[in-house]
């Protein structure tokens, strides 16, 4: 290469060097302050968009782990209620034994009886009050069944299945806008005035989807005659449908929601046992007399059957929360590990990078003011 003084290579080389480190340098910065490894597409596309997917997984596994300890407290009340109306059962039999004696008198087993039928009503008064959140847990709830349906949200357009939760109260109005261009269906419980929006899509021929409006309390249920490219617009009672009161009252069902997804492994549905005097067979019971005592005896006794059974699928579905629970703890663990492992930055690392770079800047400002001296060095050739 032959020496010049017009143009200075070295120079060059020497800037764009210290343009590289001085890029290297603000990149290990950034990394430092932030603490993520990739704080944009730039530095790692994939990973910042598993680790973005991550980060929500995160968010949702941390709302499944409230979920399930709501939904563990909500089941401790109830087994908590059917333990007292244990002791009363317990309490009753003994009322009924007494009387079945025969030293008593009626207007002995009449006092006995007064005692009897108090605990009854009390049975039906912690049935009633048991509550969590306002959900009533052991004397169930009125069952709402679809009253009347519009024209445009029938079966011939595809809407084949609503099924109403506790949330429904029986008579509420719903209204249904779709919009074909986002496939956004918006519900809208009129009475309550509630909504919710989902993106609902018709399913292939022959099939049927399930949506769940939680917030409105409703499974909305379709099939392939849906069309997913017409709106409907609601603006007359052809895109309502509302609801009515079914003759009897029905168990409370409650769904947690322990994972991350719509599908319904991803919840764990328990029915609450409906235990009132009417579900236990006790109603119209007394301990007046020998024959009624007995009577008494018999249907107590198949109470308790009744209740331990409840109680056993009581505790069956606290032990399956419980595991959820552990189960989430861990995916949740993996989770975290798994998005600091692709986004978070290795300070030590960083740290180390920064000051080798920050050298290397201190030397290339050194090398580039010795470059720029070489012409004048070559000028001395000249004298």
């Amino acid at each position: 290469m032959p020496v010049s003084i017009i143009s200075n290579l070295s120079s060059s080389i020497a800037q764009r060097n210290i343009t590289k480190t001085d890029n290297d340098i603000s990149r290990s910065l950034s990394k430092l302050s932030s603490g993520q490894r990739v704080f944009s597409a730039e530095e790692d596309a994939a990973s910042l968009a598993v680790g973005a997917g991550l980060a929500v997984d995160v968010s949702s596994y941390r709302a499944a782990q409230i979920n399930v300890a709501s939904g563990s407290s909500m089941l401790q009340i109830a087994d908590g209620s059917l333990g007292q109306i244990s002791d009363i059962l317990i309490r009753m039999k003994t009322l009924s034994s007494q009387a079945v004696s025969g030293q008593l008198s009626n207007t002995e087993r009449s006092f006995i009886d007064a005692e009897y039928q108090g605990l009854l009503s009390e049975i039906d008064r912690i049935s009633s009050s048991t509550e969590f959140n306002g959900v009533n847990l052991l004397g169930g709830t009125t069952q709402s069944d679809l009253n009347t349906v519009g024209a445009n949200v029938d079966t011939n357009d595809g809407y084949v299945g609503f099924n109403f939760g506790a949330a429904v109260n029986p008579g509420d109005a719903f209204q249904v806008d779709y919009f074909a261009t986002t496939n956004v269906m918006t519900i809208t419980n009129l009475t309550q005035s509630i909504s919710q929006s989902l993106y609902v899509t018709s399913p292939a021929l022959g099939y049927t989807t399930e949506y769940t409006f939680e917030s409105l309390g409703l499974e909305l249920t379709i099939n392939s005659d849906f069309d997913d490219t017409t709106d409907v617009n609601a603006a007359t009672a052809a895109e309502q449908f509302d609801t009515v009161a079914s003759a009897t009252a029905a168990a409370v069902t409650a769904e947690f929601q322990v994972g991350t997804g719509t599908n319904s492994s991803d919840r764990i549905s328990v029915t609450m046992p409906f235990t009132n005097t009417t579900a236990l067979g006790l109603v119209g019971s007394d301990v007046t007399g020998i024959i009624s005592a007995n009577a008494a005896l018999t249907s107590i006794n198949n109470a308790i059957d009744v209740l331990n059974t409840s109680r056993g699928n009581l505790g069956a579905s606290l032990s399956r929360l419980e595991f959820a629970g552990l189960n989430i703890d861990t995916i949740l663990e993996n989770t975290i590990s798994t998005k600091s492992a692709l986004l978070d930055a290795d300070v030590a690392k960083e740290i180390t990078e920064f000051s080798s770079k920050q050298v290397l800047m201190q030397t290339a400002i050194d090398m580039l003011g010795r470059a720029n001296e070489r012409p004048n060095i070559l000028l001395g050739l000249l004298k």
